[in-house]
């Protein structure tokens, strides 16, 4: 029963270089005290069916060591095979059984069981009757196997790790209650033999509303949830946890922590592997001692750093949000500069802001020095090998320094799909389309509940110009979380797109409130919106609704109220009250661009600006210098826009001829659809005012009538 798995003996049970089984039917990896799954079983069994058929096991170490020379066995034990008369096909199934290295064995018990099934189907029961004896009990042996394995299949350990209450009487205490939570889900995501679902699949049962746990467990796809209620008294908590299967709502097991504060540190890791207890699972002595390691041994950077992660993961992915986390991280740190964990969560912070505020070389060796000393710190910590692949993700854009570092953070990190993600994504931006959307695909799989998933699904297939299966991911992203209004705008989108019904998202924005939009990328879709429309009055209310002079972070770039007041003053036919208007923007497009001159989207917009303004050598010059920095063959993700935009320059400087030719390769190019000036759809060069230069030339009136072209990928 060791042998297969059936019983194992607790650390307490197992003292050193001891070994409690049979030595002939146990994995190399088990006599080795070397991680376990199922395809050690599967040596187990496939070294009993060749015991049973040979009088012989396949290797017979009599030493836990002496596995090597075990292996030298092999070939005659093989030849004891083909001398009992055991058909070739089984001998090497057999063979594939017992191989020493478990990635050579079959993948799984289901794919065992189906291969003997296979064999077996090919011989009909007259056929064993012409079988030697051996075959003939093979035969018997195979069925018996089968039977086991239908019966026996193993213990679904997909668990979903749910909000927690708050039990406190201060509901500042919240970010200590998730952030508890959220801690020993990072524990539990580092289980290889667990499946556990994201904080942002889970996140979406509050714990303050009633739960129906067999429906949440059919939504996230979790056979079990953990439930929790914690209660903080100054330097005190309480907390309370149960794990709970969702088919029927019984409590497997439960357990209550009265602890001071500064026990909490460890507290994390003792739950994470009672859970893991709880459900039988099999833990490697890494992950065993990664889950006694405690992150920090000041509890005063403990606290800072879960408020940091509240405001981190937010989900609103405000710059206010991610300065607070910066903030909160480097108070930690320096209470405890060897806290490996905050020195990477700061990293990651640093990485977003870089993005969403804007280029900074100082931003940026701060980052990767954070992320550098994260893993000097721990260079076994998965979240160190993730951090350092997404800065030189996000800030430098080497996609070829990332793959390495997230292939590290997937192996560290089984059950954590951010580093998938993130491999699925630099597919994407290197072309990769349909490697790309599988790899999101098995993200959704792995983790339905994540809406995420469902938005870059949704990102892809538009760009795709793939309208059907844009629509059925924003469909499912809104089914996720049906309150977050920028989903239903994405979906209205879809609508534009594909049958040029601006109506649809003009009815979506009219039940938006127009407050709570600090960075005003909200009043800027409400603009677009109502300029597609041609309603130049909604497009003048929404900017005058939006309460500063300059909408802070359009797409991560200011943008002045003065230039959209220009493009309306433009669209309808008053130059002199555009070229007041565009005059006024200018200085502060030429400040971005001047302050960023590595960023394409600032040399883009002002490239524009001038193309408006009638600036022909500086216009060219702007978008040319945008898609220098930002060329396709480097980023076919991001660097269609810039093609796009260049388009549009011309457009608007009256070169017809190299308008036209852009448009026509670029509608066959993935990439260049979004909520975006120069976004190239079918339907958007028919509707927006963007485009009027061209509407008399016979050209662009053959492709406004035509059917949209394939997209090519």
């Amino acid at each position: 029963m060791i042998d297969f798995g059936l019983v194992q003996l607790g650390e307490a049970e197992q003292p050193a270089a001891r070994f409690l089984g049979t030595y002939a039917f146990a994995s190399p990896e088990q006599i080795e005290g070397r991680a376990l799954d199922s395809r050690s079983d599967l040596y187990s069994l496939g070294a009993t069916l060749w015991y049973a058929l040979t009088g012989q096991p396949p290797r017979t170490p009599s030493l836990p060591n002496d596995t090597e020379s075990a292996e030298l066995q092999a070939p005659s034990a093989r030849a004891a095979l083909e001398k009992r008369g055991v058909p070739a096909p089984l001998a090497a199934l057999l063979a594939a059984a017992v191989a020493p290295d478990p990635a050579e064995r079959p993948r799984s018990a289901s794919e065992f069981g189906q291969r003997l099934q296979e064999w077996r189907d090919r011989h009909t029961r007259p056929a064993w009757k012409r079988m030697a004896l051996p075959a003939a009990i093979a035969a018997g042996l195979i069925a018996l196997a089968l039977i086991v394995f239908s019966n026996s299949g193993p213990r679904d350990k997909t668990i979903a790790v749910l909000p927690f209450r708050n039990l406190s009487n201060d509901p500042a205490n919240v970010f200590f209650v998730d952030g508890i939570r959220d801690d020993i889900l990072s524990r539990l995501v580092k289980i290889r033999d667990l499946k556990v679902i994201s904080r942002i699949g889970a996140a979406r049962y509050p714990a303050n509303v009633p739960r129906d746990l067999q429906e949440i467990g059919n939504e996230l796809g979790a056979r079990h949830v953990v439930e929790g209620s914690l209660r903080r008294e100054g330097d005190h908590i309480f907390l309370h946890v149960a794990l709970i299967d969702t088919r029927d709502g019984r409590e497997l097991w439960a357990e209550g922590y009265d602890r001071n504060l500064a026990d909490t540190i460890n507290l994390q890791g003792e739950l994470a592997n009672d859970i893991a207890s709880a459900l039988n699972a099999t833990l490697s002595p890494q992950e065993s001692a990664g889950l006694r390691a405690a992150p920090t041994n000041n509890p005063d950077a403990f606290v800072l750093y879960l408020r940091g992660r509240k405001f981190e993961a937010s989900g609103f992915y405000m710059i206010s949000d991610f300065e607070s986390a910066e903030a909160l991280y480097s108070q930690a740190i320096a209470l405890d500069p060897e806290f490996a964990l905050a020195h990477a969560r700061l990293a990651s912070t640093l990485s977003v802001l870089y993005r969403v505020r804007g280029p900074s070389e100082e931003l940026r060796e701060r980052a990767f020095a954070e992320a550098r000393e994260a893993l000097r710190l721990q260079p076994n910590l998965g979240e160190a090998h993730l951090v350092n692949a997404l800065c030189s993700y996000r800030i430098d854009r080497d996609f070829a320094a990332a793959m390495p570092e997230l292939e590290t953070a997937r192996r560290l990190l089984p059950n954590d799909t951010e580093a998938e993600s993130f491999i699925a994504y630099i597919q994407r931006r290197r072309g990769l389309w349909r490697e790309a959307r599988a790899g999101l695909e098995r993200c959704v799989a792995r983790d339905p509940g994540n809406v995420t998933y469902q938005e870059e699904l949704y990102t892809t297939a538009y760009l795709l110009r793939d309208w059907p299966s844009a629509e059925s991911n924003a469909a499912r992203a809104e089914t996720i979380s049906p309150t977050q209004n920028l989903l239903k705008v994405q979906r209205a989108l879809v609508a534009v797109w594909k049958d040029g019904d601006v109506e649809r998202l003009r009815k979506v924005f009219a039940a938006i409130p127009t407050y709570g939009d600090p960075e005003g990328i909200t009043a800027w879709m409400r603009w677009d919106a109502a300029m597609m429309a041609r309603n130049f009055t909604a497009a003048q209310e929404a900017i005058d609704t939006f309460p500063y002079d300059t909408l802070p972070s359009v797409y991560s770039a200011p943008v002045p109220k003065s230039y959209l007041e220009g493009c309306i003053a433009i669209a309808t036919g008053d130059n002199a009250r555009a070229q007041e208007k565009f005059e006024a923007a200018r200085p502060a497009y030429e400040a971005e661009a001047l302050a960023h001159p590595e960023n394409a989207l600032r040399h883009a917009r002002l490239g524009l600006l001038y193309a408006y303004m009638g600036r022909r050598e500086d216009a060219i010059r702007e978008g040319k210098r945008a898609v220098e920095l930002k060329p396709v063959a480097e980023d076919h993700f991001e660097g269609p826009e810039e093609l796009c935009n260049l388009a549009l320059i011309h457009a608007r400087l009256g070169e017809n001829d190299k308008a036209i030719a852009a448009i026509e390769e670029l509608l066959r190019t993935p990439g260049g659809v979004f909520f975006y000036e120069a976004s190239m759809s079918l339907w958007e060069l028919r509707l927006r005012w963007q485009w009027d230069p061209l509407r008399n030339d016979p050209r662009f009136q053959k492709i406004l009538s035509g059917p949209e072209p394939t997209t090519i990928f």
